[in-house]
Order: C-alpha cells, then sequence, then structure tokens
C-alpha cells in the first residue's frame, strides 16, 4: 500500500475513525480506507466537530443517482456516504469526493437552504482544503478536482437551466465572494461561537 510524504506526528494529529470501502470490488477500496481516516481527520482539524459523524460503512451510490448526475452523497441523517465507482484509481477525483462529503457532515447543522449554501458553500470550501499541501503528492490531482467540479457548475447552469445547476453555481460564486480563501476559517469560527448562520 502507497504511503504518503508527511512527518507521522502530522499523520496522528489527522487519524479518524476506521471505514470499510464496498464501492469498487477492486483494490481502491483498500485506498480508500487508508485515506477516508485521514480526509476525516482533516475535515474536523479544519471545520471542527462534525455535525453528524460519516457511519464507518462506504456504499456504492445507485446507478440511477450517477445517471441523474450525482458521483457522491452524504446522508444528513444517518451520516451514510456512497461512492459511484467511477472513480476508481483516480485519487483526485476520489479525494474530492470524500472531502466533500465529509465536509457535509462537519457543516450538518446548518439551516437546509437547498443548493445555494448547502452545496455551494461545500464546493468552495473542498477547493480551499484542496490546497493544502496535506494531501502529498496527491494535491495537484485533488485541486483539479476540485476546480473541475466548479467549472462543471457552471456548465451545467448554462446546459440544463435547472433550478438546481442554477443555484449551486450561484452559491459557490456568492462564498467565494463571501468568504474568499476563509471560507474554511468563517465557518470553523461561526461553529465554535454556536453561530449556525450561512
Amino acid at each position: 500500500m502507497e504511503s504518503i510524504n508527511l512527518p507521522k506526528v502530522i499523520l496522528a494529529r489527522f487519524a479518524g475513525p476506521k471505514f470499510r470501502s464496498h464501492v469498487f470490488g477492486n483494490d481502491w477500496d483498500a485506498w480508500v480506507e487508508l485515506w477516508a481516516p485521514k480526509v476525516y481527520g482533516f475535515v474536523r482539524s479544519s471545520l471542527g466537530e462534525y455535525g453528524t459523524e460519516p457511519l464507518p460503512d462506504i456504499l456504492p451510490m445507485a446507478d440511477a443517482d450517477h445517471a441523474a448526475g450525482a458521483n457522491a452523497s452524504f446522508n444528513m441523517a444517518t451520516g451514510q456516504i456512497t461512492l459511484h465507482p467511477y472513480m476508481s484509481h483516480d485519487p483526485g477525483t476520489t479525494l474530492e469526493k470524500l472531502t466533500h462529503e465529509m465536509v457535509h457532515g462537519s457543516l450538518s447543522k446548518f439551516p437546509d437552504s437547498g443548493e445555494f449554501f448547502d452545496e455551494g458553500v461545500v464546493d468552495h470550501s473542498v477547493l480551499v482544503l484542496s490546497k493544502s499541501t496535506y494531501w502529498g503528492e496527491h494535491q495537484p490531482a485533488m485541486e483539479r478536482a476540485a476546480q473541475y467540479n466548479l467549472t462543471m457548475r457552471c456548465t451545467r447552469a448554462y446546459s440544463t437551466r435547472t433550478e438546481y445547476d442554477r443555484q449551486r453555481w450561484m452559491g459557490g460564486i456568492c462564498s467565494q465572494y463571501m468568504y474568499g480563501d476563509s471560507v474554511v476559517a468563517a465557518f470553523r469560527q461561526k461553529k465554535l461561537s454556536g453561530d449556525f448562520s450561512w
């Protein structure tokens, strides 16, 4: 199994619970099981305690949900993470989706605002988190995946012209203008002060 280029003391700081991946049916499940605790710990260290703890079993996303445009999901009530198998052996996309879903878990106490803030702030936050050296050799791929996600939101907003796609894209833009690169720090402070407002 691969190792990442970070001192053991840093890895221990971000240690998280054990996860089991049932998504891929190949060695990529083991890769996800290696990285999911690290993603969990990094998100917790960056944003504070989780509002909804992720469940330890990561399940495959239904093909119908993927056909409808989803690649991963987080159930705010149960903490269930799903991933679609298409991302097998793609470190950047896998890390981006794991981080995205765990950020949802971290921010789950904020009010349901539809896609505007719920997804827009998370999309933007993941881009900011993707720039960290924490991801080691996978950092460039992770950042490319996070940037692609935002670019794709714009493309979908213009091509599908659905309320969901427009709201999500505009929420991400709003988050960028309101918070900039301090979005993660801002939401950590909001949580610590008990201010669960977008």
